[in-house]
């Protein structure tokens, strides 16, 4: 949903705010140059460009920042250690689907029979219409969430949320439940 418009280093941005499972997140769009003339935009102080990244940098989930094209804008330093990425593999510009492959031959990705087919889908985050939520299954154990928020530019926002321990005490907490269901009550 687009809250309104902001001034931004230059330049007119919407904010556009979307629900996650546990929160929600916002992002600054661009507007198109013959869209900006319209009404002037509300003025948001900042100090300089950097804020914006080192906001997204400040975050303690992993976020990536993908264009209409498919190239990397911007990851922070969470995502780099999520993924055990170098910080200089991680240059805007990067294709996503190069660092899928990447992260592919790492170990890193759900381990898929079809793997083409699986990238496929998952690239298919750049013609959404409304945030879309994955699990993914890692090799190394992890469950995690992949939050994919389109952005009207044409490019894909995404937030990773490592849910192993939460599903692990899920699972620890209604082990015993579920036992006690399927064990038959002794005769009386």
């Amino acid at each position: 949903t687009v809250q309104r418009s902001v001034a931004y280093g230059g330049r007119s941005f919407d904010i556009a705010l979307t629900s996650l499972a546990d929160g929600s997140m916002a992002c600054l769009v661009p507007v198109a140059a013959e869209e900006a003339a319209a009404p002037e935009p509300v003025r948001v102080p900042v100090a300089n460009e950097g804020d914006i990244e080192a906001v997204i940098d400040a975050l303690d989930r992993p976020v990536a920042v993908f264009d209409a094209s498919q190239h990397l804008v911007r990851a922070n330093r969470a995502y780099a250690k999520f993924w055990d990425l170098e910080a200089n593999y991680l240059k805007p510009g990067t294709s996503e689907q190069a660092m899928l492959d990447r992260l592919r031959t790492k170990g890193h990705l759900p381990a898929e029979v079809d793997y083409r087919a699986w990238r496929t889908e998952h690239l298919k985050s750049y013609g959404l219409t409304a945030p879309r939520e994955t699990l993914w299954h890692l090799p190394d154990g992890r469950a995690v969430n992949v939050s994919a928020m389109p952005v009207s530019a044409g490019g894909v926002i995404y937030v990773f949320h490592d849910l192993t321990e939460p599903l692990a005490l899920e699972t620890r907490y209604n082990a015993p439940n579920q036992v006690q269901n399927e064990t038959p009550n002794p005769p009386t």
